[in-house]
């Protein structure tokens, strides 16, 4: 009777036990394939984070005067990190700072721009692509019953400088501020087939009072808004932010020297010649002003005009940057257009500056103001490019509605009766078209 119990027994402690086992293989299955996708996750964000630090790096190294080459920037195949290339380093040390290193049970690797880089990006311009790889090995845990030991959990992330074509001919890139584009009074702002962006998080990134009128193909603002008036159509808040669409521009490098100092115009009849304006350049006379093709380098006074003369430039650039360029922290000369006669200005069609008009320092103090005042009607073909400044637009200033104008600022005001008129540059005076870093795999 004894030895049947303890049969017994042991036949019900064997079908527990087996029994168990199926259970601690669902136990270990989910926490194994829970540890497996969040590895995959943690390691796709360290690759996306090394990729993109990568080629924005090499965005920096072509600013600062290199070129998308192998020759300035790192080209390999996947080779395991830490890296020689500059660029290279930083994806390996932005996977390292999101927790994977070329140790252990972790490898990284990094390949960048040995096959055509258009090829991860099929239908754009592809200047340079990074490429990073992770691979770690997971140890199993209840599933290593079943055999095997760890699992292998690989990831790859790709980015490239992609050129684009900057897609507002308004854009207001303070990031934080309150009303960053502001209408007041009885301003009349028409966007010709293009668009207005906001990019402050602000609830009132956007304001307008009085009888203030936007026309726009679109309004778009990262944060909210206050509008009256007749703004059409009605904004769309809450986008992504967008950055600026010009960061991949190379800034002019005027160099030390000085072709002109303390430059104030007042003769009847003048033409000017392009070069470095040391301590900017005045105009007060009443007559016309010839600006020759070139780039004008603003050093330490910017730009003043008034009086009722007509400028008038073709092919013409005019850099607004300090006495030592570059600013590196310092304040530029402000532009101030008060004048009440005409201004016929076009940017380059052609070289490094295609499409540029007026080009800010980007290392210069934030907070400077460009001022277009006056009664004056002027006719701005290109890009009015000032990411440290406010540019103000007062007074009856009233552009024709041929000109092709673009304007970037951090912030944008709009006051007084000024009609303002923009659209995207075409033709020629097009900006061509714009590296930027993108996630493309």
């Amino acid at each position: 009777m004894k030895d049947s119990k303890r049969k017994q027994r042991g036949v019900a402690s064997l079908f527990v036990m087996l029994m168990l086992i199926p259970t601690f293989a669902m136990v270990g299955l989910v926490t194994d394939v829970g540890w497996y996708y969040y590895t995959r996750g943690a390691a796709r964000a360290a690759a996306e984070a090394g990729a993109l630090a990568a080629v924005r790096s090499a965005m920096d190294a072509v600013n600062a005067g290199g070129s998308y080459s192998c020759a300035s920037l790192g080209c390999q195949a996947a080779s395991g990190c830490p890296e020689s290339a500059v660029n290279l380093q930083a994806a390996c040390q932005y996977a390292t700072a999101n927790g994977f290193s070329n140790s252990g049970k972790q490898a990284v690797t990094v390949e960048a721009n040995i096959t055509n880089p258009s090829s991860y990006a099929p239908g754009v311009q592809v200047q340079y692509y990074a490429t990073v790889s992770i691979v770690q090995q997971n140890p199993l845990t209840f599933l290593g019953v079943l055999g095997g030991s760890s699992l292998s959990v690989g990831v790859r992330a790709t980015a490239a400088v992609v050129n684009t074509i900057p897609n507002f001919c308004v854009a207001a890139l303070n990031s934080t501020a309150d009303a960053i584009v502001t209408a007041v009074g009885t301003p009349n702002i028409t966007l010709n087939n293009c668009s207005m962006g906001v990019d402050s998080t602000s609830s009132t990134a956007l304001k307008t009072s009085g009888s203030a009128c936007i026309s726009a193909a679109s309004i778009q603002v990262v944060g909210g808004d206050s509008v009256t008036g007749c703004t059409t159509p009605s904004p769309i808040t809450n986008v992504a932010p967008f950055g600026d669409p010009l960061y991949g521009l190379a800034a002019p490098k005027p160099g030390t020297g000085c072709d002109y100092t303390n430059m104030h115009v007042t003769a009847t009849s003048t033409t000017l010649s392009p070069g470095n304006y040391c301590g900017g350049l005045s105009i007060a006379s009443n007559s016309a002003v010839t600006f020759s093709p070139g780039t004008y380098n603003l050093m330490g006074g910017g730009l003043t005009w008034n009086g009722s003369s007509a400028i008038t430039g073709t092919g013409v650039t005019f850099y607004n940057t300090c006495s030592t360029s570059p600013c590196n922290g310092t304040s530029a000369g402000a532009i101030t257009m008060n004048g009440t006669g005409t201004v016929t200005l076009s940017a380059p069609t052609s070289g490094a500056l295609t499409g540029i008009l007026f080009f800010g320092d980007r290392t210069a103090a934030l907070g400077g103001t460009e001022t277009i005042n006056g009664n004056n009607n002027y006719s701005l073909n290109g890009t009015l490019y000032f990411l440290e400044s406010t540019v103000k637009y007062s007074g009856n200033s009233s552009p024709t509605s041929s000109t092709n104008t673009v304007l970037i600022a951090d912030t944008v005001s709009f006051n007084g009766t000024s009609s303002s008129y923009f659209q995207t540059v075409t033709g020629s005076n097009a900006v061509p078209s714009q590296p930027t870093a993108l996630l493309v795999q």
